[in-house]
């Protein structure tokens, strides 16, 4: 079983730091994920507002069925901030390890879920 961890952070450097942070601890890129509202260009037409950027992050984690995760968030992420998404196995013994370094680097939450 897999197991999600979402530090929320109000500054997007502070996530940037913290996914950093992970790197340099040893989680590898493909474990690590930074989403925000840059590269989201509303004006081309596409569904690729921040709405839609966020549902799709949590989509990912928690399934295509509406969360209010993405509700809560949308507003920070159009503020300036970010969410960090770090994917382990259950047994994985960093699960501790991740949680402490997104805290340490300025998460205002932490999130976690477990995914089959």
């Amino acid at each position: 079983m897999r197991q999600t961890i979402v530090g929320v952070f109000e500054r997007h450097a502070q996530a940037l730091e913290a996914a950093q942070a992970l790197q340099e601890s040893g989680f590898g890129p493909d474990l690590v994920r930074v989403t925000d509202a840059r590269g989201i260009d509303e004006d081309d037409g596409a569904d690729d507002t921040v709405s839609a950027h966020i549902r799709s992050f949590f989509a990912e984690v928690f399934g295509p069925t509406p969360d209010h995760h993405a509700d809560r968030h949308e507003e920070l992420v159009r503020g300036g901030g970010a969410l960090v998404r770090v994917d382990l196995d259950d047994d994985d013994a960093r699960l501790e390890a991740a949680r402490t370094a997104l805290l340490c680097c300025g998460a205002e939450r932490v999130d976690d879920h477990a995914q089959r």
